[in-house]
């Protein structure tokens, strides 16, 4: 059996605490005590609490981006379903992060962000440019703040449509000026 990481730890307990209340209403030292392990090494680890929110699905998310650009029988589609189910599997945790973070530390913020700057620097390498032109760069960020906003309401209110099939309705709502970019993602 392997042995679990101090961070891998921190974050199964931090999916345990959710289930039973807000996750802006967890503490450090209640993540902390229910680990077992001790205040230094959940700093040697993490900023802080948000910093471990994120990271609960920024390693799966970035491990799928990578995914995307290196594996070429992987499309974009893939990629969407792929969120959405680790979405589905973590729903408890992602509808608490998703709804009981704001401001600074609000977690759909926070992921559309590192969707934006992941999603920009590989447009800028696959197509050869020195930066993205700034209509494309607005129309990125605004597709990826919706994307997150519509995972979220379909963990919390449409479940019933297959991944498979919201992954189409995605896909559907990508901006026309960004299509030239994601068209060789889809299939």
């Amino acid at each position: 059996m392997k042995k679990r990481s101090s961070e891998e730890i921190f974050i199964e307990t931090l999916l345990a605490l959710a289930k039973s209340q807000p996750v802006n209403k967890i503490t450090v030292k209640r993540i902390v005590d229910e680990s077992g392990l001790s205040t230094q090494t959940f700093y040697n680890h993490f900023e802080d609490k948000y910093d471990l929110i994120r990271r609960v699905h920024s390693d799966e998310s970035l491990r799928l981006m990578h995914r995307l650009i290196e594996d070429e029988d992987y499309s974009y589609r893939d990629f969407i379903v792929d969120n959405l189910m680790f979405f589905m599997k973590n729903r408890d945790f992602m509808e608490n992060a998703l709804s009981n973070t704001s401001g600074y530390d609000s977690y759909a913020i926070y992921y559309s962000e590192q969707g934006y700057d992941v999603w920009s620097r590989y447009l800028v390498r696959k197509y050869g440019m020195e930066k993205l032109p700034e209509d494309i760069a607005l129309y990125l960020k605004m597709y990826c703040r919706i994307c997150i906003l519509m995972m979220e309401e379909w963990i919390s209110k449409m479940d019933h449509i297959k991944a498979e099939d919201y992954a189409e309705y995605i896909w559907q709502m990508t901006p026309v000026k960004l299509m030239p970019y994601f068209e060789k993602l889809k299939d």
